[in-house]
């Protein structure tokens, strides 16, 4: 994970359940849907890798705290 100002412009990332490709310093549309650019944080953390995914089975590979 990373944040949103460490990613270039033109990489792709997950955030909120959705990739994302990196559009400018502060925005990004949805992968594929180029005509829609949305505002992030520099700080907004991101994911590079989609480890935070929901897998189809629905396991979200979090570990459940005892």
């Amino acid at each position: 994970m990373t944040t949103f100002n460490n990613i270039a412009i033109g990489n792709h990332f997950f955030f909120a359940g959705t990739w994302w490709e990196k559009r400018s310093s502060r925005t990004a549309s949805v992968f594929g849907r180029p005509n829609r650019w949305f505002f992030f944080s520099k700080g907004e953390i991101v994911d590079l890798d989609g480890d935070l995914a929901i897998e189809p089975n629905g396991d979200n590979n979090e570990k459940q705290l005892a």
